[in-house]
């Protein structure tokens, strides 16, 4: 005898099911996340093991929310990460960005990353703060005023870690290269010389 569940579409087989009430739910295809009735909990589809892509749909009308689920069983962690809605992207395309994204993530903290985002402002303090707890009393005071004068109120300084592109880097460098210094001598800020 065939179970109902091997009837209603084999979800191990095929990932991008989601099994709702017994009947197979394809999050995939704009079709099948129309047919989505609206919940507070994701309809899940498993991507590989351990983690798994989910959509939300909040209203009838809404363009829906995807999400992502890690779980480690050797460390006993379990991470979840809202991905958003994707709605610059056209809907038949909504399903394979999100699980683009979702498998980034994944790959991320497969590799022991960690699931908050670091922005670059968080990352220059945590350097800081090494440089503190190694001794380096005065390379952390040179730093931190280096960090706070060229990245914590720059653009770059809120991007995490994540997303930073090569292109940001170089834009960031180029802006400070076009930057005039500031003297070393104390009783003057106004800028002396071109870089």
């Amino acid at each position: 005898m065939v179970s109902k569940k091997i009837r209603a579409g084999l979800p191990h087989f095929c990932p991008t099911l989601a099994i709702v009430r017994g009947l197979a739910t394809r999050l995939d295809t704009v079709e099948g996340r129309s047919r989505l009735k609206p919940r507070v909990e994701p309809y899940w589809a498993r991507i590989s093991a351990g983690c798994q892509l989910g959509f939300r749909k909040m209203t009838a009308t809404s363009t829906g929310t995807w999400i992502a689920k890690f779980r480690d069983a050797d460390e006993n962690r379990r991470e979840k990460r809202s991905l958003g809605e994707f709605e610059d992207i056209t809907a038949a395309r909504r399903y394979d960005a999100a699980k683009t994204v979702a498998e980034d993530w994944f790959k991320h903290l497969g590799k022991g990353g960690r699931a908050e985002a670091i922005t670059v402002k968080t990352a220059c303090a945590n350097y800081v703060k090494h440089l503190t707890s190694a001794g380096k009393a005065q390379a952390a005071l040179d730093t931190e005023k280096r960090f706070a004068r060229w990245v914590d109120d720059h653009k770059v300084g809120g991007i995490t870690l994540q997303k930073l592109k090569p292109g940001e880097i170089d834009g960031w460098r180029k802006g400070l290269a076009a930057t005039p210094t500031i003297s070393q001598d104390k009783n003057s800020k106004k800028p002396t010389r071109a870089r």
